[in-house]
């Protein structure tokens, strides 16, 4: 495995994050790039040895699932990184609300699991909907959380602001 950022071999993109000009792309080797949109300038940022299989923009830098599943936290610079939410790992996408992480737990199965919400101010576990085995959630533009689960039905939430 290529510890680096920087090769001339190629590599697969796994994670693409950012918004509007600013873009940030994840090697699955661990590599994070960032791209300009206007000029499709193609810069290293940093590494994260451990590699990554999905990326996001936080608060504070990223939030990465490693190959493990597992979450980590990794600075803007990319250099600085540190696991968190020991215990719990997901296999499905992640969905973000403000400073909410909400994710499948997929720690006692390989592809369903309780919903759960980590608050990335508080650090801490603040929600938890385990009645029924979820395989994926989304949020929509009413922000409303859509849960597919493993009965195959769909469950809509709302947050109580």
């Amino acid at each position: 495995m290529r510890r680096s950022n920087t090769s001339s071999r190629r590599t697969g993109i796994v994670g693409i994050a950012g918004s509007k000009r600013d873009y940030f792309l994840a090697g699955e080797t661990g590599a994070i790039w960032s791209l300009n949109a206007d000029s499709l300038i193609v810069q290293p940022i940093g590494n994260d040895s451990d590699g990554i299989e999905q990326l996001y923009t936080s608060l504070n830098g990223f939030i990465a699932v490693t190959p493990e599943k597992e979450f980590k936290s990794i600075a803007k610079d990319a250099i600085t990184s540190e696991y968190f939410l020991a215990g719990h790992k997901t296999t499905s996408d992640i969905c973000f609300r403000d400073s909410l992480i909400l994710f499948i737990d997929t720690v006692e199965a390989t592809n369903a699991g309780p919903l759960l919400g980590y608050d990335l101010i508080e650090e801490s576990l603040v929600l938890r909907e385990d009645s029924q085995k979820y395989l994926a959630i989304d949020i929509n533009e009413e922000s409303e959380v859509v849960a597919f689960n493993s009965k195959y039905e769909i469950d809509i939430f709302q947050f109580a602001d």
